[in-house]
């Protein structure tokens, strides 16, 4: 194909330079990029700050001496088993708040830096439309390495508390379960329960439902930080790509 004297071999018929087009389209690309990292990233920091939230109160309750979650049970009537002191209790309090507390701190960390990592690419992203952002391949790099590795941690430390919490809320689901059946049965006059026996089941029942509750919700929590790191880590990556292409 000719052109004519003085025109760009790379100008179209409108007057429009085909890498102009080009450019302009890696750009929306890449605004496009920052914004669904952006969005990730906010999302997983708001649920790990909401499940570190939530972890935080539950450890300084058992500080405490308190039992929110409703993991020590009175004995049960007739069964033998000895009765809990009031310092082994106490003392069983106090470790399940060490726990809990190192989950707050684990929780509370990946939750800061999504969210402040968020920021940094709400700010690349509103730069990115106005024109102002400067080529700065190593701002780039470093945003999206700290993301790659945020990401890391949060699959990490979600499929480690889903592999503790998961089983848990199943064992403790089943012990309110298997008060209901105990407390139906007598209700259908397939046994007798002593008074005291029977108010044992209807406190187990409603405080292992809790537990099951509580566990549960956490186990699930997990999962979604951990899906939310993984959907970070392939955001940066689909990013990059459509950045060469």
């Amino acid at each position: 194909m000719h052109t004519s004297a003085g025109a760009h071999p790379n100008t179209s018929a409108f007057g429009v330079e085909h890498w102009e087009t080009s450019e302009i389209s890696k750009d929306k690309k890449k605004a496009e990029g920052y914004r669904k990292t952006r969005n990730t990233l906010a999302t997983l920091g708001g649920t790990t700050a909401g499940l570190g939230a939530v972890t935080g109160g539950i450890a300084l309750a058992e500080r405490k001496g308190k039992d929110p979650v409703g993991l020590t049970l009175p004995e049960e009537p007739g069964s033998g088993a000895k009765k809990h002191s009031a310092a082994s209790t106490k003392r069983f309090l106090r470790l399940n708040a060490a726990a809990h507390g190192k989950q707050t701190a684990a929780a509370g960390a990946i939750g800061a830096g999504a969210l402040g990592l968020a920021g940094a690419y709400h700010r690349a992203h509103k730069k990115e439309l106005s024109k102002k952002l400067t080529k700065d391949k190593a701002k780039d790099a470093g945003r999206d390495t700290a993301t790659v590795g945020l990401g890391a941690g949060a699959i990490g430390a979600g499929a480690y508390n889903t592999k503790h919490l998961a089983p848990a809320a199943a064992v403790w689901g089943g012990h309110s379960h298997y008060s209901h059946k105990v407390l139906q049965g007598e209700k259908k006059d397939k046994w007798r329960l002593s008074a005291k026996q029977r108010a044992y089941y209807k406190t187990a029942r409603g405080s292992a439902a809790r537990t099951a509750g509580i566990k549960g919700a956490g186990a699930a929590a997990s999962v979604g930080a951990a899906g939310l790191g993984g959907k970070a880590i392939y955001d940066v990556a689909a990013r990059r790509k459509k950045e060469k292409s």
